[in-house]
């Protein structure tokens, strides 16, 4: 995927910018408390500061428009 940059909504209802181009997976998670996100992953691997967590689905990150 080429660069595509969209807007997303961090966990804490901020926004947050990520670059498609570079994300490698995106999974949905659900907590124990009803909470739902997606993790956008950057590397393989499973170091939280290769990755971060918005609010949208994987499939709505993906009809995001590029900014």
């Amino acid at each position: 995927m080429a660069d595509r940059w969209v807007q997303c909504t961090s966990e804490d209802g901020g926004p947050i910018v990520i670059n498609l181009g570079n994300a490698l997976t995106m999974r949905r998670l659900s907590t124990a408390g009803g909470q739902n996100f997606t993790f956008v992953h950057f590397t393989l691997g499973s170091d939280a500061d290769d990755r971060v967590s918005v609010q949208e689905t994987p499939d709505q990150i993906l009809k995001l428009k590029a900014l």
